[in-house]
């Protein structure tokens, strides 16, 4: 957030836009209130200059530049979208966007009234009468043009006096009210997110008001020098001029004290960012009702997504595959809350006599949730702090930080202490940078089990990098349970086209393991090798690692129980890629060895793929092994592939993708044939895909059909703003028998109640098996495949069972962050479930 205000800040005191060189600007003060926010801007290429190298900050601003500079600005935040930028800071960067518009519009007519109203109506009336005397004297050497223009100005800052002055006396007023809300708040740091935001805006507005009064002044300053230059002998007015001058010199004086206000504010604000608490998290109100008596629990994510969805245990977000919590409730209402507490960097003093004061020094955190149990349930409800973190920037380069509560989530190596997705329990972790060698030291303390036990365990690493490309570390685990400490060392160096690196641990049963991995990569070519030694005994608990070979957590590069040695290549030349692979290792006891050349050559989005592969046991061809990665296998096949990508940029038809592939299994032996696609786009007013694939074996003589569309229409210009949706997708398979099938069709009223924040949608649905292919509560398949055109099935993966239909509709209506669903299913057997849910979610 604090890039953000900068940018807020630099941009309102931008007045110019057009240069070639975003170096320094000579006309830019150093020292300048400024002065940090412009050179930002300029270093990030969102204001450029003058060709002549200054920046004219006292100019006024037009549209067109405003124009350009909110153009450069929103590139920016593209990038920055695009590269990763946490959500919070791209959201507060586009209202940032927004409310530069709203600045930038009214800040002309702020600094005009701002400047008419320095002086009072009584001023300007002596004004008046000072110029008209100097005119009916019309003495000679008199520039009557330049009186003529003062008077002008005059007559100008009259007609505006009334409007300015109450402008002028709420901004102070304002103004005041935030410096005495700021000195009497009982802590800078309780100040909230918006009071900040207010100081803040204040701040650069009155800044900006105060460049063009000092402008303005200094050259009424001028114009009354010259008056008072071209009075001639025995001019009978000079009091008049005389008090003219006191006028301008007082209004001259004014404008430096609201310089001085500024400046004060800026200071508060400054502080207040500094040590500013904001409180974020989420709120959830859920209300369920389930008639289900005697309905058979089918998986109905088949029929629509997720609304009454069963768990997701294996963490893949895929709740398809696992069957639904569909059990008959009465009513019954849950209540989640998570918040967190995070404090802006502070800044911090040293204790006693405070010799040391260190800016952005101490941050800390804190997150909680609360969940209120369901009906029935003996637990009772509580708040649970899951975690508190703090950090220290002790000096330049050294740090500290702590965190604790119910997750230990750290990590030491991918071996060794691997528990920074799964906690491994209650405890605390510690981290220290000390600032020399590139050192980094983390402890961690706690108990492994999910709930506090007595099962504790201690854990500590040292890891160090002197010099860049080189690193080495050693580390330690003991607890309880186990019999053995675990400890490891690892290093990994960089040098030139060379990388290096290797692992030694030893595991809670005393067994050790190892790896060495090496590649060098010039230019196209690259080359790498590895050896390893891995005891059976590595498992997670022996490891104290609950992500160990954990799909998707981990990535420990070689599985247990295996010895061995592996090399890959790969070479390129323009739009050719060769790449090969040999890999020996004993796994489980058996002696395993693979190897395989790829070719393929890329012609825009188009590329044609082929390659060899062979996986032996114990000399023996076999068409399937054991990969020696974990979870991994190796084949012996040859084949090829033609594929187009229609999200490339060279699509020769954009959005449509196929792939026609040939592979033979030789040592089965088994032929496949498959050719897939789909087309997405827009027909019109619809946005359509449409799929089709033949999957066949040729050698069995058996294939597979699958065939699909799906649309749905943009909203139609009638009350309520309408669209419609539907889809069908079947496949049959020839030999086996097994059919799939699934349609739905429904409506969605977009602006529902006639308000864009509402809507409303019903859909009907039904699948079927056919075959004696299973209509199961489960299935085995990976995820909802139904209308990917790559799979040879929608949710069953040929699992023979009872073949049935599953059908149901849903009614959904959704108000802002409030859900309200009512559905009803009907089963195999005729059977019906009626369930209703209304959810609230809303995060702040």
């Amino acid at each position: 957030m604090k890039k953000v205000g900068l940018l807020v800040v630099g941009l309102l005191a931008v007045l110019s836009l057009s240069m070639v060189n975003a170096a320094k600007f000579s006309d830019v003060p150093p020292g300048h209130w400024a002065e940090e926010a412009v050179y930002k801007l300029a270093d990030q290429g969102i204001i450029l200059g003058f060709p002549d190298g200054t920046y004219r900050g006292n100019e006024f601003l037009t549209r067109y530049q405003a124009a350009l500079l909110i153009y450069r600005l929103m590139e920016r935040l593209r990038s920055e979208l695009k590269a990763g930028v946490d959500k919070e800071t791209v959201a507060a960067l586009r209202n940032a966007v927004q409310e530069l518009a709203a600045e930038l519009a009214s800040l002309g007519v702020r600094v005009s009234a701002l400047e008419d109203n320095a002086a009072t109506k009584g001023d300007v009336a002596k004004l008046q009468a000072a110029i008209e005397e100097l005119k009916k004297m019309k003495p000679a050497g008199m520039d009557m043009a330049a009186l003529k223009d003062l008077q002008a100005k005059v007559e100008a800052a009259a007609v505006a006096a009334d409007t300015a002055k109450a402008q002028a006396e709420a901004a102070m007023a304002k103004a005041e009210a935030a410096m005495a809300a700021a000195d009497s708040a009982k802590g800078l740091a309780g100040a909230n997110a918006d009071s900040i935001k207010a100081l803040n805006e204040l701040a650069v507005m009155l800044n900006q008001d105060v460049l063009g009064l000092q402008d303005r002044v200094a050259a009424l300053e001028k114009e009354v020098v010259a008056l008072k230059n071209a009075q001639p002998k025995g001019f009978a007015k000079a009091s008049d001029l005389k008090a003219l001058t006191e006028y301008v010199q007082a209004l001259s004086g004014d404008v430096a004290g609201l310089a001085g206000k500024v400046n004060e504010i800026e200071g508060k604000v400054g502080t207040l960012e500094r040590n500013g608490l904001t409180i974020s998290g989420s709120l959830g109100l859920t209300y369920t009702s389930i008639d289900a008596s005697g309905f058979t629990a089918y998986d109905v994510d088949r029929l629509f997504t997720n609304t009454f969805s069963g768990s997701d245990p294996d963490d893949d977000g895929n709740v398809v595959e696992h069957a639904d919590a569909f059990n008959p409730t009465a009513g019954e209402t849950t209540a989640s809350l998570s918040v967190k507490f995070q404090t802006q960097k502070l800044t911090g003093t040293s204790k006693g006599e405070g010799a040391n004061t260190y800016k952005d020094l101490f941050q800390f955190s804190l997150s909680g949730s609360w969940t209120n149990p369901s009906s029935g349930s003996s637990t009772t409800p509580s708040l649970t702090v899951d975690a508190v973190k703090t950090t220290l920037n002790i000096a330049e380069g050294q740090m500290l930080s702590a965190a604790f509560g119910q997750a230990t989530n750290v990590k030491f190596t991918e071996y060794v202490f691997d528990n920074d997705a799964n906690s491994h329990g209650h405890g605390i972790v510690v981290t220290l940078k000390p600032g020399f060698l590139g050192t980094t030291l983390t402890g961690a303390y706690g108990n492994a089990a999910a709930a506090p036990s007595t099962d504790y365990f201690y854990a500590g690493r040292v890891a160090l990098s002197p010099i860049k490309g080189f690193s080495i570390g050693a580390s330690y685990v003991k607890q309880d349970s186990l019999a053995n400490a675990i400890y490891g060392v690892d290093a990994s160096a960089e040098l030139g086209p060379i990388s290096l690196m290797g692992e030694y641990f030893s595991d809670a049963t005393a067994a050790t393991s190892y790896y060495v991995k090496a590649g060098v990569k010039l230019g196209a070519i690259s080359l790498n090798g590895n050896y390893r030694n891995i005891a059976a005994s590595v498992t997670p608990a022996n490891m104290a690692g609950n992500d160990l070979f954990v799909s998707g957590k981990n990535d420990a590069p070689f599985a247990a129980d295996q010895s061995g040695y592996g090399v890959d290549a790969s070479a390129g030349l323009g739009p050719f890629t060769l790449k090969g692979y040999y890999d020996a290792y004993t796994l489980t006891g058996n002696n395993y060895s693979a190897y395989g050349v790829t070719a393929d050559v890329s012609l825009g989005a188009l590329t044609l793929e082929g390659y060899y592969k062979a996986a032996a046991q114990s000399g023996t061809p076999q068409a399937s092994i054991p990969g020696s990665a974990p979870g991994g296998s190796y084949v012996s096949a040859y084949g090829g592939k033609l594929s187009h990508d229609g999200g490339s940029d060279k699509a020769l038809i954009k959005g449509l993708n196929f792939t026609v592939s040939y592979n033979t299994d030789y040592v089965t032996p088994q032929t496949n044939l498959n050719a897939y696609g789909d087309f997405s786009g827009k027909l019109g007013p619809l946005s359509v895909k449409v799929l089709g694939g033949y999957f066949a074996d040729l050698t069995a003589s058996t294939n597979t059909v699958k065939y699909g569309a799906k649309v749905e229409s943009d909203p139609f210009g009638l009350p309520l703003k309408p669209s419609v949706l539907g889809g069908y997708v079947a496949r049959t398979s020839s030999g086996t028998g097994y059919a799939e099938t699934k349609w739905f069709a429904g409506i969605k009223f977009n602006e529902f109640l006639f308000s864009p924040h509402s809507t409303f949608r019903a859909t009907y649905a039904s699948y079927t098996t056919a075959g004696g292919l299973g209509l199961a509560a489960n299935l085995n398949s990976d995820a909802d495949k139904a209308f990917d055109a790559g799979t040879p099935y929608l949710y069953n993966n040929n699992v023979a069972g009872t073949s049935g239909t599953l059908t149901g509709y849903e009614l959904s209506w959704t108000y802002w962050d409030l859900t309200a669903t009512y559905a009803s299913y009907m089963d195999n057997s005729g059977n019906y479930a009626k369930a209703f849910r209304l959810a609230y979610t809303v995060n702040f």
